[in-house]
């Protein structure tokens, strides 16, 4: 049975795929594969629809030389269909490839292989590893129960509905959830991002402290007040 197009699915199969072939994508294919599933969301998520490259330009960041070079990269890749159309510009196509439908065969043969491999390994090693199965769409592994923690499955509806719960909009959990997943959860400083929730409390705090900033004035006021001094340098002199 054909599956239909989710963010959750698509968002799931292509950080899969990124993961085997980090060095076939970059950063800029993932910022536009980002938009074109934004749009594709926003027009009901039809696999095949057509685009026009400077409605693409409003919402896409890339500059335009950089947006054809992604987007054949990712034709490429066959993770999307491009019909580049007349010219580049009228007509243009592009169909986003379902992960879901195309990688579902491959990924119940290869858990049902991790699955029974797993297992054997487990009764031969003495109960030193445990089996730990993080999202059986993704992948499954082996893992040392004394080192590694469970894998953080937290996902961009849970974000949604953690910043929705201290009142703030949605789409400042979508900008939080995709600049780390395009950091691959890694700070400025190239740190791995340890305590997600942490992380996302921080963001809030941030604009709860810019909104207070702007809502006090005080920094206008300030500014006023100095301004008067200098116009009026006797206010300085002393008696």
């Amino acid at each position: 049975m054909k599956s239909k197009l989710t963010y959750i699915g698509q968002l799931n199969g292509f950080w899969k795929f990124y993961d085997d072939n980090k060095d076939k994508i970059n950063t800029s294919d993932i910022t536009l594969y980002m938009v074109l599933l934004r749009y594709c969301n926003k027009i009901g998520w039809k696999e095949t629809f057509s685009v026009n490259p400077y409605i693409m330009d409003e919402m896409c960041p890339l500059a335009i030389n950089t947006y054809y070079k992604s987007l054949a990269n990712l034709h490429k890749l066959n993770i999307i269909i491009w019909d580049k159309g007349k010219h580049n510009v009228s007509n243009q196509k592009i169909t986003i490839i379902n992960f879901a439908n195309s990688l579902a065969n491959s990924l119940a043969n290869s858990l049902a292989n991790s699955l029974a491999n797993s297992l054997a390994n487990s009764l031969a090693n003495n109960n030193n590893t445990i089996n730990t199965y993080s999202d059986p769409f993704l992948f499954s592994e082996s893992v040392n129960k004394e080192t590694t923690h469970a894998p953080d499955k937290k996902d961009l509806n849970y974000f949604i509905t953690f910043f929705e719960q201290r009142n703030i909009q949605k789409k400042e959990a979508e900008k939080f959830y995709y600049y780390y997943e395009q950091t691959n959860w890694k700070t400025k400083n190239g740190n791995n991002v340890e305590n997600k929730d942490a992380a996302a409390q921080n963001w809030i705090n941030r604009i709860e402290e810019n909104e207070k900033e702007k809502s006090s004035g005080k920094k206008e006021k300030n500014y006023e007040f100095n301004t008067e001094i200098l116009k009026d340098p006797n206010r300085l002199k002393f008696k």
